[in-house]
């Protein structure tokens, strides 16, 4: 098919208000769906990949928490970001776990 982008921001920008939404709610598996839907409209969306990140990291999943906040700061370490996803790796390592 053939999408535009202004349509590609915005359903982008629609799954990430849900995801935010379902991450509020503490619904992890509906707040992955909807950053991983992010990411098939924008493959380098940060914010996403920071936010599965978090998941992984609240689930004890270090590994893949480490792997999605270094895919973060590889995209843009300078922006605000990725020098969440530095401290988030920093708290993540150096405290034995993931710290709200």
């Amino acid at each position: 098919t053939n999408v535009k982008p202004g349509w590609i921001i915005l359903s982008s920008n629609i799954y990430f208000s849900l995801a935010l939404i379902y991450y509020n709610k503490q619904d992890f598996l509906k707040c992955e769906e909807a950053n991983n839907k992010v990411l098939s409209f924008e493959p380098k969306n940060q914010m996403a990949l920071y936010n599965l990140g978090a998941i992984a990291a609240t689930r004890g999943k270090k590994d893949k928490a480490k792997e999605l906040w270094n895919k973060v700061m590889d995209i843009n370490p300078e922006s605000e970001t990725g020098k969440l996803a530095k401290e988030s790796l920093n708290k993540l390592w150096y405290n034995d776990g993931f710290i709200k």
